[in-house]
């Protein structure tokens, strides 16, 4: 029998690190990068100063949040004991990204790029040492899930998911043929670069609702809870019978990201835990479904999902709330959205009907 991982212990050490660094480095004046997370200045060029240089590459190396969020992300894949030699990469990255910033500042910002593609490098070398090639294929494998996901319809949470969906295409592609040839660094460079993106998209969604009036901290705060939810979830679905290894890697990582997420809102960076919450959440579903959707699995998540909605209809209808209907409503959608997916065939659906089981389960309580 598996025991469940808890969800609420220690997060990232080198998150709150990152924390006290950044903070550290806008008070001293070393960077002019706004601490507003939206990053609102780069909306401001009519014409960005460099043209050879696309702003978006530059966010991935300089947004607080995305770096914040990657850095955890690679430990939480490490497991409870790295060895001394993935710590010394990580911190390596950690320091490349801070270089990046006082480049950024310097206006040097094709330098900016040089030194964010060779954290990622340091970021992959990680997991290389860590988690070897398998590791790396399990990273494009959980990668290319996500874009069949966005193109199955899970776009709620991403800005422009589309363009997204064909740069995810675009960087496992050039991670599977650098695996072909042997280079599991530059496969994991790639993949990182994957999920920055990806959080970048999440990020600039985030900004989006904020811009729209909606409170910061609410979006965050489910995030959390979502990510805590499905942790236990998922330790729930698989814990009765046999699990591998794999799985059990897969859930403690996932309850890692959880508490990382938590740090993250507990710190007031809300973007941050927006993003490392979503991905304890996916990474729960990939413990359970990896590493192909079967029937039976699809079966097991949707009689969780009919439950938990259950759950909330009955919570709400002794006790209404208009903010938790309307959650309720969009969990309900999105599982009518994975329904009509699965029925076509396209088993990614799966991924919209854990999101409404993760979601009635947060309402329910």
């Amino acid at each position: 029998m598996y025991r469940s991982p808890s969800s609420s212990g220690g997060g990232s050490g080198f998150l709150m690190l990152l924390f006290l660094l950044w903070g550290a480095f806008y008070l001293t004046g070393c960077a002019d990068v706004a601490t507003s997370p939206a990053f609102d200045e780069f909306e401001e060029f009519e014409e960005f100063p460099d043209p050879t240089v696309q702003l978006e590459d530059l966010e991935l190396t300089i947004d607080p949040d995305i770096v914040m969020a990657v850095i955890a992300d690679v430990e939480a894949e490490l497991g409870p004991n790295p060895s001394a030699v993935a710590l010394n990469e990580i911190q390596d990255a950690v320091g490349l990204f801070q270089m990046a910033q006082v480049e950024y500042s310097n206006g040097n910002y094709e330098q900016v790029q040089v030194l964010g593609e060779a954290a990622r490098m340091a970021l992959s070398r990680s997991l290389v040492t860590e988690r070897g090639a398998v590791g790396i294929d399990d990273r494009i494998a959980r990668i290319d899930n996500l874009r069949r996901r966005l193109q199955a319809g899970d776009t709620l949470s991403f800005d422009r998911p589309g363009e997204l969906a064909e740069r995810l295409r675009k960087l496992v592609d050039q991670a599977i043929d650098a695996r072909r040839v042997g280079n599991d660094v530059l496969a994991g460079a790639r993949v990182v670069e994957g999920a920055q993106r990806t959080d970048r998209s999440r990020g600039r969604q985030h900004d989006r609702d904020r811009d729209r009036g909606h409170a910061t901290d609410v979006s965050a705060r489910l995030a959390v809870a979502m990510a805590n939810n499905a942790v236990d979830l998922a330790s729930g679905l698989i814990g009765g019978g046999e699990v591998s290894e794999r799985q059990i890697h897969l859930l403690e990582a996932a309850a890692r990201l959880a508490s990382s997420a938590a740090e993250a809102l507990e710190a007031g960076r809300f973007r941050a835990a927006v993003m490392l919450g979503h991905k304890a959440v996916n990474t729960s579903l990939w413990a359970v479904v990896a590493p192909e959707v079967t029937e039976d699995e699809v079966r097991m998540i949707k009689d969780l999902a009919e439950e938990m909605l259950e759950a909330t209809r009955a919570a709400l209808a002794a006790t209404p709330d208009e903010a938790l209907q309307l959650l309720l409503d969009r969990a309900v959608a999105s599982y009518e959205l994975g329904i009509a997916k699965l029925e076509e065939g396209n088993l990614r659906g799966i991924g919209l009907i854990w999101k409404a089981a993760v979601v009635g389960a947060v309402i329910a309580g």
